[in-house]
């Protein structure tokens, strides 16, 4: 069984690339565990799909990490809305603020809740390989526990084309 772990709606173009290259034959199952950031608070179960909900430490980090995404844009953005005025520009952060929270958000608010699919692969007697799909996904679950159950393959991305 290929197990793909994804921070996300859907597959990279990468890892479809690589499971297009591991030329998988019709008897190997490829489970698609997924965590999306806009259902943050549901956990959906299909037979090749699984949506994992966020931990409960992950939605508070999410919260308090707003904060730090810009003291100016948070000032700017608390006083339209007590004035009710509309912005006349977009706001972009790009501050050292805004990358301390995007990192900080990456390792504090991106873990699943994973007890009941980690209760499910330990009772799976088949050999088991995870794939993590892109740097986004490696906080999705606890990559210790995974690795007792088999081996992991990464599949990374290029993260410079945010910047």
């Amino acid at each position: 069984m290929l197990v793909v772990i994804r921070d996300g709606e859907k597959l990279s173009l990468k890892t479809r690339f690589v499971l297009h290259l591991l030329g998988l034959s019709s008897n190997t199952r490829i489970l698609c565990v997924y965590r999306k950031e806009a259902k943050k608070f549901s956990e959906k179960w299909d037979y090749n799909n699984i949506d994992l909900a966020t931990s409960t430490s992950g939605i508070l980090a999410h919260f308090l990490l707003m904060v730090l995404n810009s003291p100016r844009d948070l000032r700017d953005g608390m006083l339209r809305r007590l004035s009710n005025g509309k912005s006349v520009h977009v706001l972009i952060s790009d501050g050292f603020l805004s990358a301390l929270s995007q990192a900080l958000y990456y390792y504090f608010a991106t873990p699943a809740r994973t007890d009941g699919i980690m209760r499910f692969l330990m009772r799976l007697k088949s050999a088991k390989i995870f794939l993590i799909d892109e740097f986004c996904s490696i906080n999705t679950m606890n990559l210790k526990k995974l690795k007792r159950l088999g081996p992991i393959i990464y599949v990374s991305q290029d993260v410079g084309y945010n910047r």
